[in-house]
């Protein structure tokens, strides 16, 4: 998809939740304590993006077969950089595997990019074998209002025919389509906050979102978004006292197959 050509914006709000949460924010640290993998368990990390999971469960001692999938080219030239397994380019709903073929399978944050997520964790199950473990996490589907309204509001205001971003899986309903696939599930949901003392920081997560409501870098009126952001966030640190305070979460689902 075009939001992930290139994988900056993707990093940018990576490092955006690392540094600015209001509570420590390590989702790839609790996904893995979560994930549990044993030390020679093959894992498929569907929607794989920058690979750093993959660099965190080498240096927890995993020594297994690992496989990332995506749907974006620039995700997989990443894996290829970092030197590590697989890659293959496919989407979430049709994975090129035999059944049972890897004791885990990993969706994280991205079940709300794909246009079936039911059929996405229908075929997670199919891939992986009796005893092995499925782990989904998606986003809070309110999560970070007031920067998601400017955006929304800037991208509208242009006039510009932008498809918009639509999750279609979130906190709200991962357990329930969970459970309509997989028989045990646990679940963990996370509440936090994005808090801003200046500008800066929330104007580039504000740019870095703008492919998602369909305005990719390049496209027209990406430019004049941009600068409508940066006009819109300068003046409401100038107007209002205190930082700026966004809440958001995610929710965490793991299913252990029998």
């Amino acid at each position: 998809m075009d939001a992930y050509a290139t994988l900056d914006p993707l990093q940018t709000r990576i490092d955006t939740h690392r540094r600015y949460s209001e509570h420590p924010d390590d989702v790839e640290a609790d996904t893995a304590d979560h994930l549990d993998l044993p030390e020679g368990a093959s894992l498929l990390d569907v929607g794989c993006g920058t690979g750093t999971f993959f660099d965190l469960l080498r240096e927890r001692g995993n020594k297994g077969r690992f496989v990332g999938l995506d749907s974006s080219a620039a995700a997989l030239e990443r894996i290829s950089e970092r030197g590590q397994a697989g890659p293959v380019l496919a989407d979430a709903m049709h994975l090129p595997f035999p059944d049972a073929s890897f004791d885990a399978v990993t969706a994280r944050h991205m079940l709300y990019h794909v246009p079936d997520p039911d059929r996405a964790l229908r075929e997670a199950r199919r891939v992986t074998r009796p005893g092995g473990r499925v782990l989904a996490t998606v986003n809070h589907g309110a999560g970070l209002p007031r920067l998601v309204a400017m955006v929304k509001e800037v991208v509208d205001g242009l006039g510009v025919d932008a498809p918009g971003y639509r999750g279609l899986a979130s906190s709200e309903d991962l357990p329930g389509r969970m459970r309509e696939v997989f028989a045990d599930v646990s679940v963990t949901r996370r509440d936090n906050a994005l808090v801003f003392a200046e500008p800066e920081p929330v104007i580039r997560y504000a740019v870095s979102v703008l492919a998602l409501y369909g305005l990719p870098p390049g496209a027209e009126g990406y430019a004049a978004a941009v600068a409508e952001l940066g006009h819109r966030t300068r003046r409401w640190f100038e107007e209002n006292q205190g930082p700026w305070r966004d809440p958001k979460g995610y929710t965490l689902c793991v299913s252990e197959l029998r």
